[in-house]
């Protein structure tokens, strides 16, 4: 090393810890891997940052076949830094290495990755199931409409986590994907809701969002019939909303679910914490609970009259980002598409108000029977008997 190298290295060093790691934080991934290069200083501090978020990831080429890039988490020296990982599906054929020990894992990404496909006879296989126990599991929606029939919430129930983010990037099949995603046992659960391109308008936003909806009011008679959720945030982002468009697509949402509820007992408060607050740790953070006998075990379908549907709230994501538990939940590029995109779609005037409530009324779900009126819950002569 020159002196110059020395003498600027001794300036770096005399900064804190934290600010060091927060520039390094703002670094390309080669550029760190670089600069660890240079001194063993830079080597801890930028080792740290270069494996706090890492991918397991399978790529299949069609001249060379499956490639699976595998990160060298063997070494506990770069384990013990892993704070989220991010996988992708094991198409046939790719090897069947065991997964790392990560004593510090919070996040858990899963990507299906748009080369594997499920041909009806099998079911995508990950290397980190029943092998790691994050504070949050975060399932990226395929955008394949296939996989919208197949039931996924297998996978998620085996991924034991105190937490279920499912990233909804396409408006077609939400509904449904949202559903298969979601076990049985899980009784929160954050859906973010962040569209690209041109399905990134506030009719297809809220085309998504009264499907789901129309699932969780429980009126569907698959695979909803039998949850046991109790509260869904959705988190809107790659657009702008004003408070006012919020606060209307909140209630127009609540009429909705009641509309095609098959409830019939009183309102009833939501059995759930308060939201977050900024401060909020991970300790703090609702938790993803199981049933009676720490399974899945459906309700009697005869039930469903008596079990309200859940609560629902809307967040921004600048507010859901103020979260502590929202950390290593988005990619650097999912929040790249947000900033993208939210100064592009702007829906903040008084038009954008009576759009949506506009179209929330108008819907109309062909073949599904509205909440039962109590005068169809009489008998004959309108009396109970």
């Amino acid at each position: 090393m020159t002196s110059s190298q020395g003498v600027h290295d001794a300036g770096f060093t005399a900064l804190p810890p934290e600010l060091i790691i927060a520039i390094a934080s703002h670094l390309p991934r080669p550029d760190l891997a670089r600069l660890s290069r240079v001194s063993s200083f830079y080597r801890s501090v930028c080792v740290k940052r270069l494996y706090m978020e890492v991918e397991d990831h399978v790529i299949v080429w069609p001249e060379h076949g499956i490639v699976h890039l595998r990160p060298p988490l063997n070494n506990p020296d770069y384990a013990k830094h892993v704070r989220c990982l991010q996988v992708s599906a094991r198409p046939e054929g790719c090897c069947r290495l065991p997964p790392f020990t990560l004593p510090h894992l919070d996040v858990l990404r899963v990507q299906f990755g748009s080369q594997y496909h499920i041909y009806g006879d099998g079911a995508p296989e990950f290397a980190s199931e029943d092998a790691y126990t994050p504070r949050t599991l975060v399932m990226e929606l395929p955008n394949d409409p296939y996989y919208s029939d197949f039931p996924m919430s297998y996978l998620t129930s085996r991924m034991k986590s105190t937490q279920l983010v499912l990233l909804l990037r396409n408006f077609g099949f939400a509904d449904a994907a949202v559903s298969n995603f979601t076990p049985r046992c899980t009784r929160t659960v954050t859906i973010v809701v962040l569209l690209r391109g041109r399905q990134c308008t506030l009719e297809r936003l809220v085309t998504a969002l009264m499907s789901i909806c129309l699932r969780l009011a429980n009126q569907d008679c698959t695979p909803f019939q039998y949850h046991q959720l109790q509260h869904v945030r959705f988190v809107i982002g790659g657009m702008t909303l004003s408070r006012a468009c919020y606060d209307q697509l909140l209630r127009s949402l609540l009429k909705h679910i009641k509309r095609y509820s098959y409830y019939t007992g009183p309102d009833v408060p939501a059995q759930y914490t308060a939201p977050e607050s900024a401060s909020t740790t991970a300790s703090d953070a609702p938790k993803l609970q199981h049933g009676p006998s720490g399974d899945d075990t459906p309700y009697d379908y005869a039930d469903r009259s008596q079990r309200p549907p859940p609560t629902i709230e809307i967040l921004s994501m600048d507010e859901y980002l103020s979260l502590g538990s929202s950390r290593y939940v988005l990619s650097e590029d999912d929040l790249k598409d947000h900033r993208e995109q939210v100064t592009e779609h702007v829906f903040d005037d008084a038009g954008a108000v009576a759009k949506i409530k506009k179209q929330v009324e108008e819907y109309q779900h062909v073949g599904m029977i509205m909440r039962p009126m109590e005068s169809d819950l009489s008998g004959p002569d309108g009396n109970d008997d």
